[in-house]
């Protein structure tokens, strides 16, 4: 993200393209968020029995499409910065930034999956808890909608809005009867 404050630089101090920068940088720190604290992605993963190996896999094999979509989402977001006041976002990179966000937060989540044993908890865990998970991603992805009616800066402060949200969501401690051996 580091290349939204050199697009900002470039451009000069434009108020919209200063708050259209911010909310890229809290899109960024909610996947940050998602990573490091919900999902614990940067732990490191001791194989203790051969059934095991498939959930390593799982946890190493997310992270390729969770780079592929930080990096296009980074590109994304520094087009929306460079858009004018009112300009509209073309309609393949609206859908492109959505897809990318959405792809990023289901890597994510199947590296939060990759710490539990899918045997034990899986109905109870992906059903229940995770649910509001998936209906942000949905949202995520619906927003695509609107990137041919509203300009560039308030489309991506919707997706700034639902990233928000999804960090709330991840404050939610999981009810005793969801709760899962690790």
């Amino acid at each position: 993200m580091v290349s939204i404050v050199f697009t900002i630089n470039s451009i000069g101090f434009v108020f919209l393209a200063e708050i259209t920068g911010i909310f890229g940088l809290i899109i960024a720190f909610c996947i940050w968020w998602s990573y490091f604290d919900e999902s614990k992605g940067a732990e490191a993963k001791v194989i203790e029995s051969e059934n095991e190996v498939s959930k390593y896999q799982l946890w190493l094999y997310s992270h390729f499409p969770l780079l592929l979509g930080v990096a296009t989402l980074a590109i994304g977001i520094k087009h929306v910065i460079a858009l004018d006041l009112y300009e509209i976002l073309p309609s393949y990179e609206a859908w492109l930034i959505c897809f990318s966000l959405a792809l990023t937060f289901i890597s994510l989540n199947l590296i939060h999956l990759s710490s539990f044993s899918l045997e034990e908890c899986k109905n109870r865990v992906l059903i229940i808890f995770r649910m509001p998970y998936y209906m942000v991603i949905i949202l995520i992805i619906l927003t695509g909608f609107l990137g041919e009616m509203v300009p560039g800066w308030a489309f991506l402060g919707i997706l700034t809005f639902l990233c928000v949200i999804k960090v709330i969501l991840s404050l939610r401690e999981a009810p005793e009867e969801l709760v899962c051996k690790l």
